[in-house]
């Protein structure tokens, strides 16, 4: 906001309107913004961030610059493009931010191998709802982890994009599937240079989707694969799939043994 604090009286000197935008809830750039987001167009990402969280409205030469220059996202470092993202994912306004993203093209300049939300792929409704159990667990104390976070980002993602109407019953099917979702989170977390560990969670994670869609109806997994590695950590996101299957014993007693 170009603020300078006096020291002797901690008055402020506002050189650019800052006070005046901040009493209104608008956010703007300082300067030009174009040749703002042209020298470092992850600042965009930060104006949707700052925008999500404090519900400003971005001042309307800010945000007809941010939709000139979103392609220049890919011209980025990808790794700070992905630390931004995950911010804007883990820190409490998800919702919000996404849906600014969505309305810029700023998600698809991030994630371009993703498609578009629409009701014949993705139901937006349910993309939202995702986002909302993220900034439900954001609070201090039992937050889900980044790794999480972004496997329940790319969940409504799933059923869209990895197919298994096709696959043969039995073991067979569980492990193609699997194989589909590896090569799928590949093409989407690759380019930003996502860690090994949050690849494999979300392959885990969604390859079980699998199976908590073939046991909903009666809301009891097998019990071979309730002893699966990666459940008793997360029984977060199992809570929301199947509704009372976490109650059982068995779980304690994984959990507890880990």
């Amino acid at each position: 906001m170009g603020f300078f604090t006096i020291p002797r009286d901690f008055s402020l000197i506002d050189y650019v309107g800052g006070l005046e935008d901040l009493q209104n809830g608008i956010i703007r750039c300082i300067g030009d913004p174009d040749e703002k987001f042209h020298q470092d167009p992850v600042r965009m990402i930060r104006v949707v961030r700052h925008a999500a969280r404090t519900r400003f409205r971005i001042e309307d030469g800010t945000y007809q610059a941010l939709l000139r220059h979103v392609a220049e996202l890919d011209l980025c470092s990808r790794s700070r493009v992905r630390d931004e993202f995950l911010r804007d994912l883990c820190e409490g306004s998800a919702e919000a931010s996404l849906r600014l993203m969505l309305k810029t093209g700023m998600l698809r300049a991030i994630f371009p191998t993703l498609d578009h939300l629409s009701e014949d792929a993705v139901p937006e409704e349910f993309f939202f709802n995702t986002l909302k159990a993220i900034d439900a667990r954001s609070a201090p104390g039992n937050p889900f982890t980044p790794e999480f976070s972004l496997t329940v980002f790319l969940l409504p993602f799933l059923f869209a994009s990895v197919p298994w109407e096709d696959l043969p019953p039995g073991r067979r099917g569980p492990a193609l599937f699997r194989e589909r979702v590896r090569e799928w989170v590949g093409e989407v977390f690759g380019p930003l240079q996502f860690t090994h560990r949050a690849k494999e969670i979300a392959i885990d994670l969604l390859s079980a989707q699998r199976v908590f869609q073939e046991f909903l109806p009666t809301q009891r997994l097998p019990w071979h694969f309730m002893s699966k590695s990666f459940l008793p950590g997360r029984q977060a996101a199992l809570r929301d799939r199947v509704p009372g299957f976490w109650r059982r014993p068995r779980i304690d007693r994984l959990a507890a043994r880990r």
